[in-house]
């Protein structure tokens, strides 16, 4: 049984090692290529392992870089691109290329490891500014990749100068990582539970001795029955390992673990097979005919890990429930906080933990900047899959087709009736959302005038007769959308309500906006989707990808938007003054520290010796500002990160407030932060939806 292995090596192509550019692109293509410099042919025809050649270009380079991307004419492209290096290189000791060479998983198939090939090489070099001529070769039970790169940055010309950021260790550990991302995520899409590890077994707290890297050549002289100090090496470290896996069983069961969500005896039996077998001479060929002492020794460990486990299939999906509430995506940590309440001692944590991480349903997706694993669970892989699946069936149903002329007199209709003009920008996006497609995005931070625009798009649609509702995670943001786009709204609960109690019947010539999509969460967003799918209406999703992120699990709409594509409205209208334009677009791109340091410019932030004193500078503030500007309460707001520093704040100004008699002490009631006290006159916060008594999470009152 093979198994995904890790491999990523990169080198530098280089004369003083006697390299030649064209040579070498010959061998990976196993081509034919004449080198102009050495005024001779390098012939590989005859190697019968090379199932894919191709070159990759940067889609800004120049024309003449452009010509080599001819995938009927790839050899002769890379013999021209290498001899133009050749050519280019003056030293005697140049560096001529980068190579990198990967290990493709040979559980993918051929079509499905040139696609991830493709991705990788796409995303982390030719994004960067590089040429990647690269070639798949499907040795027997080693799939693998060479990739030829670029040193030098491209001009009108030929070559410039070589980019030195290339170089940098901390970019080549980063390609490391990368690669066992996107192989893992790959797997992943085709059904396989194997996954690879970058760090090494120390990094992974592995106590085994890495095996080496044998290669093709040694793996022949092996089966022709020469021996190899390479291969010598290996037996070697197979019996060292073979006696600390005898020592310590679960060395084993934790190397297991870094290759597959779950594993058996079978698995386990073949992993020992790397170590042992009936032959005695430890080589990993043979793994299949297992000794009857080493298939006991797996099913040993096996019965070993499973008694670890104490807590029932229901406790464990009730665990896995409790995280999804809130992620969809997590690490080790949601584990352990999710399941400490099912254990007293550590022993009873450490099995409890042993046997949700071998669970089937928890899924590893790799590392997190952060280094640490990611996990997810089956059931929510499954659900952000079908919301891809079910927004392509959407997309490939057609809505109702407006022609241009009718579209542009409803807009002028309605440029005339608000006074107000679309820009460019808002034009562009309005007309986005009126195509025919039966799902649409509007992209565009806060004050850009997203509502604006649907407001234009519902005078549009309505013009020729369909009904446009809105729909929004939050009461309130529902009730923006009401207000400043005059698209009647309501919360996604409530919709999704009306929906399966028949109050609300759609078809064809309906019409849904779901604003604030950027913070629906994966169950919202998919329940969504099957109403417009059965429906066939049509959906038009608008946000912000990079604002708060949902506090339910899961955050489709960026990966909804790199799949359906978008309309983005950039310009910040809300805000007059230029430097709070700015300030706001780094805010939103994720720069806090530019964009603090707008608002810092303008002596706008102001700093305390601790939290107390600025908490009792703010309250004084606040009652200085109503003061001088005497105007309602909800003219003004404090903002705070923790609940606790909310009710403090709200102590302190409603002490105040009594103290200046606008109020009365009032009276103690528990809310969902604790006991408070209202009185008349007091401003509230609803935090949770309440069909009752016809209010909505996020939506505001005064007591009267």
């Amino acid at each position: 049984m093979a198994m995904a292995i890790y491999h990523l090596h990169i080198k530098v192509i280089s004369r003083s090692t006697g390299k030649n550019a064209v040579s070498s692109a010959a061998y990976r293509h196993a081509a034919r290529m004449f080198d102009e410099q050495e005024n001779k042919s390098w012939d590989y025809q005859k190697k019968a392992d090379v199932i894919h050649k191709e070159i990759l270009v940067p889609e800004n380079a120049p024309y003449w870089a452009k010509q080599l991307a001819n995938r009927n004419e790839v050899d002769k492209s890379s013999e021209k691109l290498w001899n133009l290096v050749e050519q280019h290189e003056k030293r005697n000791d140049a560096q001529l290329a980068r190579e990198v060479e990967f290990a493709l998983p040979i559980e993918l198939n051929q079509e499905q490891g040139i696609a991830l090939a493709r991705e990788f090489i796409q995303d982390q070099f030719v994004l960067r500014g590089m040429i990647a001529d690269w070639s798949v070769h499907w040795d027997e039970g080693n799939p693998h990749v060479h990739v030829m790169l670029s040193l030098r940055s491209l001009d009108e010309h030929g070559f410039g100068l070589k980019v030195r950021e290339w170089n940098h260790k901390g970019l080549l550990q980063e390609w490391r990582e990368k690669w066992a991302e996107y192989t893992n995520f790959h797997l992943r899409l085709h059904q396989h539970e194997v996954r690879i590890d970058h760090r090494s077994y120390q990094e992974q707290g592995i106590g085994l001795i890495p095996s080496t890297h044998q290669g093709k050549a040694a793996t022949d002289m092996d089966r022709r029955g020469m021996r190899t100090d390479i291969l010598k090496e290996a037996n070697d470290i197979r019996r060292e390992n073979l006696a600390r896996i005898s020592k310590s069983p679960q060395v084993l069961f934790k190397k297991m673990t870094t290759q597959r969500e779950t594993f058996t005896s079978h698995h386990l039996g073949h992993e020992l097979g790397r170590y042992i077998n009936d032959q005695g001479n430890f080589s990993h060929k043979h793994s299949d005919r297992l000794s009857k002492a080493a298939l006991q020794d797996a099913e040993n460990l096996v019965n070993e890990i499973h008694s670890l486990g104490k807590l029932t299939p229901e406790t464990i999906s009730h665990i896995f429930k409790t995280i999804e509430h809130h992620e969809s995506v997590f690490t080790e940590r949601h584990l352990i906080k999710a399941i400490a309440p099912y254990t007293n001692n550590a022993e009873s944590f450490t099995k409890a933990l042993f046997q949700v991480k071998a669970s089937p349903e928890l899924l590893y997706v790799g590392l997190g900047n952060d280094g640490r694993e990611r996990f997810t669970t089956r059931r929510m892989f499954n659900l952000e899959n079908n919301i891809q699946k079910t927004a392509d069936t959407i997309r490939k149903s057609l809505h109702v087709k407006i022609s241009d002329h009718r579209m542009q007199q409803a807009l002028k209709h309605y440029q005339n009736q608000t006074g107000k003009v679309l820009t460019d920008e808002q034009i562009t996006a309005v007309k986005h959302v009126l195509k025919p497609s039966s799902i649409s995005c509007i992209v565009g931070r806060a004050g850009t005038g997203k509502s604006f625009s649907l407001g234009a798009a519902r005078a549009v649609w309505e013009s020729e007769g369909l009904r446009v509702q809105g729909i929004a995670l939050s009461g309130i943001a529902a009730d923006g959308l009401s207000k400043d786009a005059a698209i009647l709204s309501r919360t996604i609960q409530s919709f999704q309500y009306a929906i399966e109690k028949g109050q609300i019947v759609l078809n064809h010539h309906d019409v849904i906006v779901m604003d604030e999509a950027g913070m629906t969460d994966s169950v919202s967003m998919m329940a969504v989707l099957k109403t417009i799918r059965n429906a066939r209406a049509k959906l038009v999703l608008v946000g912000d990808h990079a604002q708060i992120q949902p506090v339910g699990p899961g955050a489709t709409f960026r990966a909804l938007l790199e799949r359906l594509g978008f309309a983005e409205i950039q310009t910040v209208y809300r805000q007059k003054e230029q430097w709070q334009r700015e300030a706001t677009v780094s805010f939103s791109a994720g720069r806090v520290s530019k964009g603090l340091s707008n608002y810092n410019a303008q002596n706008c932030i102001h700093f305390d010796e601790n939290e107390n004193h600025a908490m009792l500078r703010l309250t004084s503030d606040w009652f200085k500002m109503r003061a001088q500007h005497p105007k309602n309460l909800d003219q003004y707001l404090i903002v705070a990160h923790r609940n606790t520093d909310v009710l403090t704040l709200n102590h302190l100004l409603r002490t105040g407030r009594i103290q200046r008699n606008e109020i009365a002490e009032g009276y103690t009631v528990n809310s969902k932060l604790g006991e408070i006290k209202i009185s008349q006159g007091d401003r509230l916060l609803f935090l949770k939806n309440d069909r009752q008594l016809g209010v909505n999470n996020g939506r505001f009152a005064t007591i009267t």
